[in-house]
């Protein structure tokens, strides 16, 4: 994680890919705040960590219980894991016109298909596109 360039490294993500995630400046703000007044384990190399561990890692566990538990403060009644919000951050790209290959890039995916996965539309969007032919 470099704060200062706003990028974030990934390192041997999913398929043990590197890859470099800019960070946007609303993320940004939250992730300056969470090192500033609420990371638990300064000593850790870890980005985001605890003490509780002992390694200063977060477990997947406790990152699923995080969500979870997020999810029912904010009222939402659908189940919420890391790859729903994978898929969700390459939906929301796809419903604001980000181009398929800059998408496919934020994912780590090495071809095309593997991203169009993530890029359904829903019937509103599809009839709104048809409709432009009426203007």
């Amino acid at each position: 994680m470099d704060l200062e360039s706003k990028l974030i490294y990934v390192i041997e993500g999913k398929n043990k890919k590197d890859r470099v995630v800019p960070i946007n400046n609303k993320l940004h703000k939250l992730l300056v705040d969470y090192i500033e007044n609420h990371r638990d384990a300064p000593e850790s190399n870890y980005f985001f960590a605890t003490r509780q561990s002992g390694t200063g890692s977060i477990s997947y566990p406790h990152i699923s219980f995080t969500l979870r538990e997020a999810a029912q403060k904010a009222g939402i009644k659908k189940q919420v894991t890391c790859h729903i919000l994978r898929h969700s951050f390459a939906s929301a790209l796809v419903q604001k016109k980000v181009g398929i290959v800059e998408i496919s890039k934020l994912l780590g995916h090495s071809n095309l298909t593997a991203t169009s996965v993530y890029t359904h539309k829903n019937i509103d969007a599809l009839s709104e596109a048809v409709n432009t032919l009426n203007n």
